[in-house]
C-alpha cells in the first residue's frame, strides 16, 4: 500500500520570528547613564540618579504664589488673563507638555508660546522691561500648575515613548534645571485664566 504523504506537516508555514522592540528610554536611564563614568553615550545632567531628581522636586515644591513678566498690557490681562503669543497654534495636552520641556531645554525662552512662571517676584521683575508683572494664585486650579521638575518626573517618560520629545531634549532640560537651581512652573492648560490672576503690578 503506497504511503500517504502528510501534507499538513510539509505545508506548514513557520511564523515569522518575533522582533524585539527596544524599551523606550526613561528619565532614570538618562540620569544613570549620564552619571556613569564608563558610559559616555549620554552627557551628564548634574543629577546622579532619579532619587536626586525626586529630592530636588521635593525641596523645590510648587509655591502657592507665582509671578510672570507678561508681554500683554494691563487692560488685556485684566480682561482675558494671560494668553500665549501664537493664537493660531495653541497646543494642548501632551503636545503642550512637550513644548514646556523643549522650552526648558533652550536658554532663550519660547517667545511667549509657553508661559513660564516663577516663585520669585524679583525674578519676574528682572524680565519686566516692556512687560507687565503679574501675580498668580497657583492654588486656584488644583493640580493644573506644576514645576519643571515635577513635569520631568511625571510626564517625560510618556512623552519620550510617544516620540513627542527626544531623549536628548529631556537630557538638556534636566541639565538646565540643575544648573539654574530654581524650577520654573507652568499652567498645564496653556493660557492662564483671569481668575487665577490676583494682582497686576
Amino acid at each position: 500500500m503506497p504511503q500517504i504523504k502528510n501534507v499538513f506537516s510539509s505545508n506548514r508555514v513557520n511564523p515569522p520570528p518575533q522582533q524585539e522592540t527596544a524599551r523606550p528610554v526613561t528619565v532614570a536611564d538618562l540620569l544613570q547613564r549620564g552619571a556613569n563614568q564608563n558610559d559616555r553615550s549620554v552627557e551628564p545632567t548634574g543629577f546622579n540618579s532619579i532619587h536626586e531628581l525626586r529630592n530636588f522636586a521635593r525641596n523645590n515644591p510648587l509655591p502657592n504664589t507665582l509671578y510672570r513678566a507678561h508681554f500683554g498690557d494691563r487692560e488685556e490681562i485684566d480682561a482675558y488673563g494671560l494668553e500665549r503669543s501664537d493664537a493660531s497654534d495653541k497646543k494642548s495636552g501632551d503636545d503642550y507638555l512637550a513644548d514646556i520641556i523643549k522650552h526648558t531645554a533652550r536658554t532663550g525662552g519660547s517667545g511667549g508660546g509657553v508661559l513660564s512662571l516663577s516663585g520669585s517676584l524679583q525674578t519676574a521683575r528682572r524680565f519686566a522691561t516692556g512687560r507687565t508683572v503679574v501675580q498668580i494664585d497657583a492654588s486656584a486650579f488644583s493640580g493644573r500648575f506644576k514645576t519643571t521638575a515635577q513635569i520631568l518626573l511625571d510626564d517625560a517618560d510618556r512623552l519620550m515613548a510617544a516620540q513627542k520629545v527626544s531623549p536628548n531634549t529631556v537630557r538638556k532640560a534636566l541639565e538646565n534645571l540643575q544648573s539654574e537651581g530654581e524650577s520654573e512652573a507652568f499652567y498645564l492648560d496653556g493660557d492662564i485664566p483671569r481668575n487665577a490672576v490676583t494682582q497686576i503690578y
